[in-house]
């Protein structure tokens, strides 16, 4: 009997001390996870839904028991309150943008980017972003992917640069010959032709979308830019601001040259100036359905217009555009230059002083700034 006593006890302490580490692992386990924790769960590849065409979607809900931080430009905080994303809003605004080769001063000017566009919206936003690993990470740290403080809702999907470039390599390919400067040149870069072909990109269910440089600073609601598509004429089927520099007056000097009475490189009112891509108003529904449209992706008419135009272009997807507008001026939505305010000036001081103004000015109050060139936009207390 006194055997059977200690070998109770002894398996007594044993449960007990067995039970004490269970109790402490899982303390250790759940009670400690951090707000930076909870933060990185939201990015984790686990987490990750896998798409078509090389996608990631990260807007998967979950509520958090404390508001997260996300880092801003100027170290200030953006705090979430911890509200379920609303997946079911009846008015959603597409955008998409492209962010690759993440060097510091490229991550701060997007941070202002991203800083400027939630500051001046409530918009439920779904942003489609083409990315690299940096990109990737960037985008993440600067954009919160569900309600910010301003109010706006925000779904993020994320397009690896380099399997997205795949799905529409001929198309890419086709238009390099007339838009690129050669294989080294900056406006080489798929990234650079992408846009022309989201129509074929993305799902039908995305019937409009706006296409945005990250050099550029809201200073209104990109909801009023958003209002602009209901202006659009039936043949419209994107809006574009006119390039402010007289870049296509010289792309196009030799046509000019022949055609003394033309209206080609002119500046606005009346001239075809050519369009500035920073800020593209996209009617995909109409984009898909236009043969014109589809046609000129095939390379062919692009080739007899570039003939008949004398037309060597170095700046990508704005080139095509452009050129295409030349012939075919119904197709396009003249997007108001407050919409795409341009600040380089780099034609001033390259032989065009005398009509540069003609196509620089721009009256009215500046609704996004675009730092082209890398020119610095000026701060909300400064007047241009």
């Amino acid at each position: 009997p006194g055997c059977s006593c200690n070998v109770r006890r002894f398996l007594c302490r044993h449960f007990k001390l067995t039970m004490l580490g269970y109790f402490l692992l899982l303390l250790a386990v759940f009670g400690t996870r951090t707000e930076a924790d909870l933060h990185l769960s939201n990015y984790t590849e686990g987490d990750q839904e896998e798409l078509p065409n090389g996608a990631w979607d990260y807007t998967s809900v979950y509520e958090a028991t404390s508001p997260l931080v996300y880092p801003t430009d100027g170290g200030e905080e953006v705090s979430d309150k911890s509200e379920p994303m609303r997946q079911d809003e009846d008015f959603v605004i597409h955008m998409y943008f492209a962010l690759t080769s993440v060097n510091p001063n490229r991550e701060q000017l997007f941070y202002r980017y991203a800083k400027s566009l939630l500051r001046h919206t409530k918009s439920h936003l779904y942003i489609h972003a083409v990315v690299d690993d940096g990109g990737r990470q960037t985008v993440s740290k600067a954009i919160p992917s569900k309600k910010t403080e301003s109010g706006a809702v925000v779904d993020i999907k994320f397009y690896d640069v380099f399997e997205t470039a795949k799905q529409v390599e001929p198309i890419i390919d086709s238009l390099r010959e007339h838009f690129s400067a050669g294989q080294r040149s900056y406006y080489h870069n798929p990234i650079f032709f992408l846009p022309v072909a989201l129509h074929r990109l993305l799902p039908d269910s995305v019937k409009r979308i706006i296409v945005l440089d990250t050099d550029m600073e809201f200073r209104a609601d990109i909801k009023s830019l958003y209002a602009l598509f209901d202006s659009f004429s039936s043949s419209n089927i994107m809006g574009l601001a006119y390039d402010q520099q007289p870049v296509y007056r010289h792309i196009l000097h030799m046509y000019r040259r022949d055609h003394p009475d033309t209206r080609v490189g002119a500046p606005p009112p009346d001239g075809l100036a050519g369009f500035n891509s920073g800020c593209v108003l996209m009617d995909l529904e109409k984009m898909r359905e236009s043969e014109l449209y589809n046609n000129a992706l095939q390379g062919d008419l692009v080739r007899t217009l570039a003939d008949k135009f004398h037309f060597q272009g170095h700046l990508g997807d704005q080139d095509f555009y452009s050129l295409l507008s030349m012939d075919h001026p119904e197709m396009f939505f003249i997007v108001p230059c407050t919409w795409n305010r341009q600040l380089c000036t780099w034609w001033h001081d390259h032989g065009y002083e005398s009509v540069f103004e003609e196509y620089h000015k721009c009256e009215g109050k500046v609704s996004l700034y675009h730092g082209n060139c890398n020119t610095p936009i000026p701060q909300d207390d400064e007047v241009l």
